[in-house]
């Protein structure tokens, strides 16, 4: 298990982005790049300057909004303490914001195998493609041959990484799927004294999972393997460390972990994508 304070990483600014406005992120932890499990796992700071065009992608994601408004157009709109699942294949947006925001964002490889470009491959492709056009509104904008061509940015950034042309997988969810945990009721976990769950939802064949964990003072809690967890509240020990409110346990191996609140404790929990 991996425990990553935020007090111990540096919030970076992305010089090239795809999209429009101020895009500030800490980077919690990255998986393999170049596997079909490759994941991220940002809290990411943006602004009303902020835009982004209705586009889909090949991969997955996840965004639980710590503060902040995101109006997605006709797909409706995310507040505080709400969660986004957004699918492989499924378009949504156009993306704008009310005022100064933060939100956890998970992107990572979904039940296609169609897997996730790393930062490091996204910058590269950014600025190759930012010497023969430019950025603009989201969208790729170059001349060849004489034609002005126009494409979604992130597509254009996977075409230059794989070298042919971007295939969208199957839409296996007509929109992307907003939730409100408030309106979920906590159950008391039969196995485990103190803890209670929020289920949220188990998503595709690959089963991405989405829940939340409240554990009592003092008391113990398993973690299951192939997780990340990310403090909402409360602090625990983990390992030899304590964790607190927004610290991120990492455990992308099977094996289970396990924590003991301190005080009382709320995690979220992303179960990764059973792909490999």
């Amino acid at each position: 298990m991996q425990v990553i304070s935020l007090e111990n990483l540096t919030l970076n600014e992305r010089k090239l982005h795809a999209r429009e406005g101020r895009f500030r992120s800490y980077m919690f932890a990255e998986g393999t790049e170049g596997a079909p499990g490759n994941f991220s796992l940002k809290l990411s700071h943006l602004s009303s300057d902020f835009k982004s065009p209705r586009h889909r992608h090949n991969f997955d994601q996840i965004r639980y909004l710590i503060d902040g408004h995101y109006d997605y157009g006709e797909d409706g709109e995310l507040s505080r303490g709400c969660i986004g699942y957004f699918p492989e294949g499924t378009a949504y947006g156009p993306q704008t914001i009310t005022g100064d925001s933060r939100h956890v964002i998970l992107q990572f490889g979904g039940a296609s195998g169609s897997g996730f470009i790393s930062e490091s491959q996204y910058a590269r492709a950014m600025e190759e493609l930012g010497a023969e056009g430019s950025f603009e509104g989201g969208f790729l904008v170059k001349w060849e041959d004489g034609v002005k061509i126009r494409k979604d940015a992130y597509e254009a950034i996977w075409e230059r990484l794989n070298e042919r042309p971007l295939q969208y997988p199957p839409q296996r969810y007509g929109r992307p799927i907003f939730m409100n945990p408030e309106n979920f009721d906590w159950t008391p976990d039969a196995s485990q004294a103190g803890v209670e769950n929020k289920w949220l939802g188990s998503f595709t064949e690959a089963h991405t999972e989405i829940s939340f964990h409240r554990i009592a003072s003092g008391k113990k809690m398993r973690l299951p393997g192939r997780s990340l967890y990310f403090v909402v509240a409360g602090s625990a020990h983990a390992e030899d460390k304590i964790a607190r409110e927004h610290t991120v346990l990492a455990m992308e191996e099977p094996a289970e972990g396990e924590i003991e609140a301190i005080d009382t404790l709320v995690l979220l929990r992303f179960g990764l994508p059973n792909i490999g």
